[in-house]
């Protein structure tokens, strides 16, 4: 399965780290260290945004609900559905 993770504190390093050693995870961190230890993990590394658009489950474990929001959705594109029930989040 293909996993994508964005923020990799002291919640999504070890979930990251687990899925990675059987799944295909791309992460996003802030921090620079807190990447490269999840790459050494088994994940890669997602250069940006762009790189989640192929993921089946996008993960977030961000410190609150308007940083979730805003690394999601930009104002002109909120909270469009998508054709498979979920949502877009470009």
């Amino acid at each position: 399965m293909r996993f994508g993770f964005v923020g990799l504190g002291q919640m999504g390093a070890p979930m990251a780290a687990n899925l990675a050693g059987t799944n295909d995870v791309k992460v996003f961190d802030l921090s620079e260290d807190a990447m490269n230890a999840a790459v050494e993990a088994g994940a890669s590394k997602a250069e940006s945004a762009a790189a989640f658009a192929e993921v089946e489950v996008l993960i977030t474990c961000l410190p609150s609900g308007g940083i979730v929001e805003r690394s999601l959705f930009d104002s002109a594109d909120r909270h469009r559905p998508a054709s498979d029930g979920g949502y877009n989040c470009r």
